[in-house]
């Protein structure tokens, strides 16, 4: 069976082999800052993401991720899923160069109606202004 264009099996036969976590976050962090161009609060939040995955694993495969990122779905918004794919993609498939993270794609959240400013609103925000020449700005 081939696999729709852009996604990958749901299985591969490769896997990341915890073998010194400490030692691989440290060069992990090196890595994002100097090729990746990840800031320090980034690298800090990618490694603690990794950090709370691997814990308690030696070896890692696809279906591992793969259940740790639909337990994840079900109980943290769709911004801090999206952030551990983040982390993960840049760990295992830019780091590691393991490709099994290649088909994950970021989940988006609901889609929320924007709310417009009603009309007496915006005359009692510029009302509640006292300065005549940021109240002009203001209404301009």
């Amino acid at each position: 069976m081939v696999p729709r264009t852009g996604f990958e099996l749901a299985t591969t036969s490769e896997c990341y082999r915890n073998k010194d976590l400490f030692e691989d976050l440290e060069n992990f962090k090196l890595f994002a800052r100097a090729k990746l161009n990840f800031g320090k609060e980034t690298v800090c939040n990618y490694v603690q993401r990794i950090q709370a995955f691997l814990r308690d694993r030696t070896i890692v495969t696809n279906r591992d991720v793969q259940a740790y990122t639909n337990e994840k779905k079900e109980i943290c918004v769709p911004d801090y899923v999206s952030n551990i794919i983040s982390a993960f993609k840049a760990f295992f498939r830019d780091y590691k160069r393991l490709s099994f993270m290649d088909g994950y794609r970021h989940p988006s959240g609901p889609l929320r109606i924007k709310e417009e400013i009603e009309p007496g609103q915006v005359k009692a925000f510029i009302e509640a202004i006292d300065d005549l020449g940021v109240k002009s700005v203001a209404v301009f």
